[in-house]
């Protein structure tokens, strides 16, 4: 099975975008990932938070099928532990999924119609990250979910 991101926005600090490097590196020999980013819309005096979240919303749905598995990562989504996200990839590869797409927005989160149509919402935490972290930490918990899967010493439980 395939996993793609596909985030709102560039990574600009350089500490956080040799993190991600890394652990896209890493994944790699586990499940093939990409990483595709689309244009954010700075919200600029005059302009509401909707109307930035559905022009990114426009650009986020051409990277998607008709049929497209989509997890939207969104703050009030469920939380699971590394386990339960291994559980749920696992599950998913049981399915005969080819791909399935995690969604992570800007800094305000995504539209109402792409959290309407994911098949699952869910959080990093309670606690609230920049953005650009919470690609680093989705990245990250990717990772060690497939070395649960895979046995591959990471994840000390």
């Amino acid at each position: 099975m395939k996993i793609r991101i596909v985030a709102v926005g560039k990574l600009k600090e350089p500490a956080l975008f040799d993190l991600l490097q890394n652990y896209l590196r890493r994944i790699q020999p586990l499940c093939p990932l990409r990483l595709e980013e689309v244009k954010d819309f700075p919200i600029r005096k005059g302009t509401s938070t909707s109307v930035a979240l559905n022009l990114e919303a426009e650009f986020i749905k051409e990277r998607l099928s008709d049929d497209s598995f989509y997890i939207v990562l969104d703050v009030k989504g469920k939380q699971k532990s590394s386990e339960d996200l291994s559980a749920l990839l696992q599950r998913l590869e049981n399915e005969n999924r080819k791909e399935v797409v995690f969604i992570l927005g800007g800094p305000f989160g995504v539209s109402e119609e792409l959290l309407r149509g994911a098949r699952e919402r869910l959080s990093l935490s309670k606690m609230t990250f920049p953005h650009e972290l919470a690609r680093v930490i989705l990245v990250e918990q990717l990772y060690r979910a497939y070395t649960i899967l895979k046995k591959v010493p990471y994840h000390h439980a």
